[in-house]
């Protein structure tokens, strides 16, 4: 190790340092805490360092971890604004940094670095790190990397420009000299952390519990592993078995046992040299052994396939093996099933040592009962109370609006952040509305359009889709029964919400009308994505929906409609022009109408249950506008032979699970007129936000024939060339003018 008593600032963490008061005051606060330090840390941290820890798949987002800051003021002001004095440091601030020169210390770096300081804010216990985490920031991951990263650097020479801290050096030889218990430095004692009163009652599992107990007691290969998706609440399991192993009436065959969580991080920190992870992973399982009671559990288990292992040395997995063969402790292990398949079921040695658990997600009533049995912690915590009927209205709104997350997480999740925004608005009970903000806020949908949702509430959608679409009021109506019946509970859980295919001439609304169902429906006109199938003529293009296959270029980023749904599962898709698509694409929505599920190229399941299904085409319109042959006009039903049209072009299986097709017609005088006039409020409230007020004087009549079939493209185009056109020419000449009016003589708009 190297014989120093001071270590120097990098030029980016003297940076830090010098930028910390700024920041502190930029934000209206005067204590200075670790949130600041670990913020700056981001924003400084170099090129090198954003590459390596970008390579194991954590990308910082400066602006995120910033907003984070900022709530966390809000949320505790405290820690961040004094009354007593202008500017402090916080001790956690003068922690860090000590704790950053002994990890340069340890590591034989002659300085510390903006890594050095992002290490130990991660490994410190701040609520910060838990924000973050709640907020899909992977703290933990962030911190294994950023531990390796420093690893990775040897020898670096002393910086000679940084700046000094002197600082007292302990004895680092830590395996030799340190005499404690490893089992109580290097995991966490379960049954005393769950014995606190603050800790939640853990109900509803005793099938797992009691299935984990059974493989304990086994003589050999008396270890399990829990398998589920994420929020399942698999590692909420392990903390339910010790949960019962601490109760003081429990007489079961683990009478006794503690459960242990094997802190893995801090097992593998400041190992640097050959032998040196080896040496205190040997001394903690030996003290393991000699500790009959005690139960291992490993969170994340497959992380343990590769971790400590270095050249000529061995990792943590195998040097499980031979004490998990021989039956010398019991363990338990938790991981995803993506990752059980991709890393543990592979190491077959592994694998064959544990009996799997599989934990499916439990359904509503299940989640229900939990949620009522740990409301007590959530009420002790937040000092606040909520009725059942909030839990309840909690739980149906998460299976609703959240089917992409898993239960009980996501109940538990909003039901704790539901408290927290009832706090902060300084109610002593939570309300259905807290939770419905909640809610909206997650899947950034108007909070009004889930509390309609809620109370059943959905009687002005068609007066509001008439009052923007002209000479479609059958249509209309057809499409609210459809989706009042989705609104009232009358849907099926495994298909989407509602389809329609939309069909009739060009430019008479079938698009516009899918965009303002988006807007009316989900209260939000971005939950909605318009795929244009001309774009999708081939068959190779389905990549581009569900993403690439693996070894091609954007194999993991995602497919443009399955990213899209799972992050908005509450969204109108459309599928424009679909006659031009390919017959692959058809394929693809057969299975979406069919199942309402979609696999990704990274075999993800993306739900479509909350989706609603629209295609569009004009399919048929050529039968429709042939003139007759011969004296006497052939009278046509253009309903029916636009029906049939769709029919003899979409397969009998594809169309059979759409809802309705919807027919629709020409646009008459009337609804020329009236789109006429919408087009010219549009132009005056544009030039309202402008302060300019402006009168019309013109009839629909002095713009276009409405004997002849024109379209709303047509009017569009019109009203640009022989309204806006002189209106601009004429603002522009007389800027000064706030008060204008337009009317027409001989074809032409004057304006005054």
């Amino acid at each position: 190790m190297m014989d120093v008593d001071k270590i120097k600032f990098t030029s980016s963490a003297n940076r830090c340092m010098d930028q910390l008061k700024g920041l502190v005051e930029s934000k209206n606060h005067n204590i200075a805490n670790s949130c600041h330090i670990f913020l700056l840390a981001i924003q400084n941290c170099n090129e090198r360092f954003s590459d390596f820890i970008k390579s194991r798949g954590i990308i910082i987002e400066i602006d995120k971890i910033e907003k984070l800051v900022d709530k966390m003021a809000k949320t505790n002001p405290d820690g961040f604004v004094s009354n007593t004095v202008p500017y402090r440091l916080c001790e956690s601030v003068n922690e860090i940094i000590r704790k950053s020169f002994r990890t340069a210390h340890k590591y034989n770096h002659g300085y510390v670095g903006v890594e050095h300081l992002i290490y130990s804010f991660l490994d410190s216990n701040e609520k910060f790190c838990d924000l973050m985490l709640s907020n899909d920031i992977d703290t933990e991951h962030f911190k294994i990397s950023t531990l390796a990263f420093l690893a990775e650097i040897d020898n670096m020479p002393m910086i000679d420009d940084g700046y000094e801290y002197e600082y007292e050096y302990e004895d680092e030889d830590e395996e030799s000299s340190f005499t404690g218990s490893y089992l109580a430095k290097y995991a966490q004692n379960l049954n005393e952390i769950v014995q606190d009163e603050s800790f939640p009652v853990i109900s509803c599992r005793n099938s797992e519990i009691n299935l984990m107990q059974e493989i304990l007691c086994r003589k050999t290969k008396s270890n399990c592993i829990l398998v589920g998706e994420a929020g399942t609440g698999k590692t909420t399991i392990v903390e339910g078995l010790a949960q019962l192993l601490s109760n003081n009436n429990y007489e079961g065959p683990l009478e006794g046992k503690v459960v242990y969580s094997l802190d893995v991080g801090a097992l593998v920190a400041g190992t640097k040299y050959r032998g040196q992870f080896e040496e205190r992973f040997n001394r903690f399982l030996a003290e393991l052994k000699e500790t009959p009671n005690a139960i291992l559990f490993i969170d994340e288990i497959h992380a343990i396939i590769g971790t400590g292992s270095r050249e000529g040395s061995q990792d943590l997995a195998n040097m499980l093996k031979p004490i998990l063969a021989r039956g010398e402790i019991m363990c338990i292990g938790a991981t995803t099933s993506t990752e059980y398949k991709k890393y543990f079921e592979k190491d077959a040695a592994l694998s064959r040592r544990f009996h799997a658990i599989h934990v499916d997600e439990p359904d509503m009533e299940q989640v229900m009962k939990m949620a009522l049995k740990a409301a007590p912690s959530y009420e002790q915590h937040h000092q606040i109370s909520f009725a059942s009927k909030v839990i309840e209205a909690a739980v149906q709104m998460c299976a609703v609006y959240l089917p992409n997350q898993r239960f009980p997480d996501k109940a538990f999740d909003i039901i704790d952040h539901s408290c927290s925004k009832a706090r902060m608005n300084g109610a002593s009970k939570v309300s259905v509305d807290d939770v419905a903000a909640v809610i909206a806020e997650k899947i950034k949908v108007d909070v009004e359009t889930i509390k309609a949702s809620q109370n059943h509430k959905f009687s002005e959608f068609q007066n509001n889709m008439e009052s923007v679409i002209f000479g479609q009021n059958d249509n209309l109506c057809k499409i609210y029964d459809t989706l009042a019946c989705a609104k009232a509970g009358f849907y099926y859980p495994d298909k989407p919400l509602a389809s329609f295919f939309f069909v009739g001439p060009t430019s008479v609304g079938k698009t516009f009308t899918a965009k303002k169902i988006a807007k009316e429906f989900y209260g939000n006109e971005k939950s909605f994505l318009q795929l244009n199938m001309s774009e999708y003529q081939e068959s190779a293009s389905i990549s581009r929906l569900i993403g690439a296959s693996a070894g091609y270029v954007g194999f993991e980023e995602g497919g443009l409609l399955t990213e899209f749904v799972r992050k908005n599962p509450n969204s109108l898709i459309l599928f424009d022009e679909a006659e031009k698509c390919s017959p692959s694409i058809l394929n693809l929505l057969l299975q979406i109408l069919d199942e309402a599920k979609l696999k990704d190229n990274l075999n993800r399941d993306v739900d479509f249950s909350r989706c609603i299904v629209v295609l569009t085409s004009n399919v048929g319109s050529d039968i429709n506008t042939k003139p007759s042959m011969g004296f006497v006009q052939d009278s046509i039903d253009s309903e029916q032979e636009y029906k049939k049209s769709v029919f003899k072009y979409l397969p009998p299986e594809l169309s059979a699970r759409i809802d309705d097709v919807i027919v629709f017609n020409d646009l008459d005088s009337v609804s020329l007129s009236k789109i006429v006039d919408s087009k010219l409020q549009e132009i005056s409230n544009r030039l309202k936000n402008n302060k300019i007020n402006i009168t019309f004087d013109v009839k629909a009549s002095d713009l276009i024939d409405l004997n002849d079939k024109s379209h709303a493209r047509d009017i569009k185009k019109t009203i640009k060339q022989k309204i806006e056109m002189p209106l601009a020419k004429f603002m522009i000449q007389n800027p000064k003018s706030k008060n204008l009016s337009v009317k027409m003589l001989d074809g032409k708009a004057v304006v005054c």
